[in-house]
């Protein structure tokens, strides 16, 4: 079996100079979650990781595409720590302070009924592609998705998701081997940010 590809550190350190070098401090009075971006790359080939939640009930987030993450816990010390928690309980991921490369803006959910939530991006690199063993009971899929297949907003289309009553939506329609997401609301502007800040940072 062909090793992982390992990561161009030129690549992280291009990112970690553009992001933001203090993570968003927890705003007092909302309820705070945090999510991770897990850049993965070689030279040829950076890509980040997305999963599908597990359907159940009384999730409000049930069956979304989003990254790694979830609310954070009383005991969790930062916004940070609550990222690096629940990524390794959904995705078997063990990130440390030593791979953050940055921050990006925090934001909430579209549904008006949610929008006391504030959600926190944190964003990864790693030394090679980790292995990604899924807790099944929160997630359903996941898929490594290449960075250039979302570059010139090739695959940017629209959504009709049935939690805003069938309204329209930026989305990104993204298929990969073996199936396709469909990225809206808070993941897709996460992720817009993430990309206007990675292209600009293309040599």
């Amino acid at each position: 079996m062909a090793d992982p590809p390992r990561i161009n550190q030129n690549v992280l350190e291009r990112m970690k100079e553009a992001l933001p070098k203090t993570a968003p401090s927890w705003t007092t009075g909302v309820m705070s979650a945090s999510v991770a971006l897990i850049l993965a790359t070689s030279e040829e080939d950076p890509c980040l990781l997305l999963t599908q939640r597990a359907v159940r009930p009384g999730d409000p987030f049930s069956g979304q595409v989003c990254f790694p993450g979830g609310k954070r816990d009383p005991l969790d010390a930062s916004n940070l720590q609550t990222a690096i928690r629940e990524t390794k309980e959904e995705v078997g991921i063990g990130l440390e302070p030593g791979h953050l490369l940055g921050a990006l803006t925090p934001c909430s959910p579209l549904h008006p009924g949610r929008r006391s939530l504030q959600v926190v991006p944190f964003v990864f690199g790693l030394s090679m592609q980790a292995v990604v063993t899924p807790c099944p009971q929160e997630v359903a899929s996941f898929a490594w998705i290449p960075l250039a297949s979302l570059e010139g907003n090739r695959y940017l289309g629209k959504a009709a998701p049935a939690q805003l009553g069938g309204v329209e939506v930026d989305a990104f329609l993204v298929p990969f081997e073996g199936g396709a997401y469909t990225i809206w609301g808070m993941t897709y502007r996460i992720l817009s940010e993430f990309l206007g800040v990675w292209q600009a940072t293309r040599p």
